[in-house]
Order: structure tokens, then sequence, then C-alpha cells
């Protein structure tokens, strides 16, 4: 199958395959702790096309009009991208066991052949199932200290505050993912 481009006037069209859809969660949690200029120079320094789905982006403004998350929090740096009409139906399907961005970005996942970022446990289960490379926030964090733009103790501690503020997550330091 060959390689999908996205357009945009802003920038140069990038292959797909060097992008990464986030969900609702994984923003939240780096939004939560007003980490969103972190997310965006991990995903910079893995060469990975931040995308969003309309939804998404819809969970993530009704979080910021309910002052869920720090100040300041803008997702403005993400591209988001329209379903096509087949994803739209994957999304209806999908969206009777999944909440809605979670349903759209596992949708487009599927038919563009993307990985996801996602913390949801059902999400996460099913699209692993449906053969979807998944990753969330942890493995984000990890990146972040495997790179070097953060140290262990930096990690943990934007973990311990993610984790604060709800953030359920397996393990209590970054290094038990080594």
């Amino acid at each position: 199958m060959p390689t999908s481009t996205l357009t945009s006037s802003s920038r140069d069209p990038q292959p797909l395959s060097a992008s990464l859809l986030l969900d609702t969660t994984v923003l939240s949690n780096f939004a939560l702790v007003g980490e969103l200029p972190l997310l965006q120079k991990i995903l910079a320094r893995k060469g990975l096309r931040p995308l969003i789905t309309p939804q998404v982006r819809a969970e993530f403004r009704r979080g910021i009009e309910k002052g869920l998350f720090a100040a300041g929090a803008n997702i403005g740096w993400i591209e988001v991208i329209e379903l096509t009409e087949e994803e739209a139906e994957v999304l209806s399907r999908l969206g009777k066991v999944l909440g809605e961005g979670e349903a759209s970005c596992l949708a487009v996942a599927l038919e563009r052949n993307l990985p996801l970022a996602t913390d949801d446990m059902k999400a996460r289960d099913l699209a692993r199932r449906l053969g979807v490379v998944v990753t969330g926030t942890l493995g984000i964090l990890g990146w972040a200290v495997k790179a070097e733009l953060l140290s262990l103790a930096q990690g943990d501690e934007i973990l311990q505050a993610m984790r604060e503020r709800g953030y359920f997550s397996p393990v209590e330091s970054l290094k038990e993912l080594e």
C-alpha cells in the first residue's frame, strides 16, 4: 500500500507513517501539569507529526472550558485531520464501545495504519487486537528520558504530578519501564 501524505499550507507534506494520533487522555495528562510544550518537544525530537481528530479537539476544548487544565493549555500546534467517509463509518461502529475521541482516533489509526497514543485501557486493548501500534503517556515520557530531554528524576516528577491530578499509572517510576 503506498504511503499517503497530508498536505498543509504551512509545511511540506510528511508521510503519515511519521505521524502519531493523540487521544484526549494523553493530551489531558500533559495539559493538567502544564507540560504541553514538553509533549510538543518530545514528538518533534522523535520526528513525529502530532495529529488529532475534530472529536479530540472538541473534547479538549470542553476541558479548557471547565477549567481543568493549567493556564495556556494550547494545542494549536497539533494538526487536526478530518475523517473520511470510511473512517466516519468505523467511528460509528466503535462509538458503541468507546468514547467519541477514542473511537475517532482508532478509526483513523485503522484506516490509515497510524500509531495511536491513548491511555484509555479499553481503546488500547481494542487497538492492539486490531493490529494498531499503541503508546501512551508513559511511553512518551519514556521517549523523553531516552532522548535525554528529561532526566529520569525529572520524568518521575512529571509522572508524580500527573498522578496527583488523577492519572492512573501502573508504575510509580519511569525506571520500571526499562
